[in-house]
């Protein structure tokens, strides 16, 4: 049963056990993703995925890590980072700009 549009931010996306663990996310029955929204890069940003898997077989990462940084005048001068397989949900550490 279809009952409308929902939009959910990704930071709202993933749901931690506490209660009901055998929760990951919160689509109900019948929920289907159709689409993602990422905002634009910043100017001078690079970014990179990387994860290890125990075997090639394995499509889930044992640890994985997301690294965006912001570059001005050969400097970084933001860097992010999101960490993977390490819990219930992917954990990403908060935004700092460099002293």
């Amino acid at each position: 049963m279809w009952s409308g549009e929902r939009r959910v931010a990704l930071k709202d996306f993933y749901l931690l056990p506490q209660d009901r663990p055998d929760l990951e996310n919160v689509l109900a029955a019948g929920d289907l993703i159709t689409h993602v929204t990422l905002p634009a890069p910043p100017q001078g940003e690079r970014s990179i995925y990387l994860k290890l898997r125990d075997r090639a077989s394995y499509e889930f990462a044992l640890v994985s890590t997301a690294v965006a940084v912001v570059v001005s005048n050969g400097k970084i001068t933001t860097a992010r980072f999101a960490l993977g397989g390490v819990g219930t949900r992917p954990w990403r550490t908060p935004r700092r700009n460099a002293h």
